[in-house]
Protein backbone atom coordinates (compact mmCIF):
# COMPACT_ATOMS: atom_id res chain seq x y z
CA UNK A 1 0.00 0.00 0.00
CA UNK A 2 2.88 2.38 0.86
CA UNK A 3 4.41 2.19 -2.78
CA UNK A 4 1.03 2.83 -4.56
CA UNK A 5 0.99 6.07 -2.10
CA UNK A 6 4.44 6.60 -3.18
CA UNK A 7 3.82 6.19 -6.86
CA UNK A 8 0.55 8.79 -6.39
CA UNK A 9 2.80 11.41 -5.13
CA UNK A 10 5.28 11.16 -7.37
CA UNK A 11 2.93 11.37 -10.23
CA UNK A 12 0.99 14.34 -8.29
CA UNK A 13 4.56 16.00 -7.78
CA UNK A 14 5.95 15.71 -11.10
CA UNK A 15 2.90 17.54 -12.25
CA UNK A 16 3.14 20.06 -10.70
CA UNK A 17 6.68 20.71 -11.15
CA UNK A 18 5.77 20.21 -15.10
CA UNK A 19 3.08 23.12 -14.42
CA UNK A 20 5.74 25.57 -12.81
CA UNK A 21 8.46 25.05 -14.98
CA UNK A 22 5.10 25.82 -18.23
CA UNK A 23 5.08 29.04 -16.15
CA UNK A 24 8.39 29.79 -15.84
CA UNK A 25 9.13 29.36 -19.67
CA UNK A 26 5.93 31.24 -20.69
CA UNK A 27 7.27 34.49 -18.37
CA UNK A 28 10.60 34.07 -20.08
CA UNK A 29 8.83 33.93 -23.43
CA UNK A 30 6.86 37.07 -23.05
CA UNK A 31 9.76 39.04 -21.11
CA UNK A 32 11.88 38.10 -24.76
CA UNK A 33 8.91 39.31 -26.71
CA UNK A 34 8.78 42.54 -25.01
Amino acid sequence: IEKILHNINDKMLREIAEKQLNFINNIKMHENIS
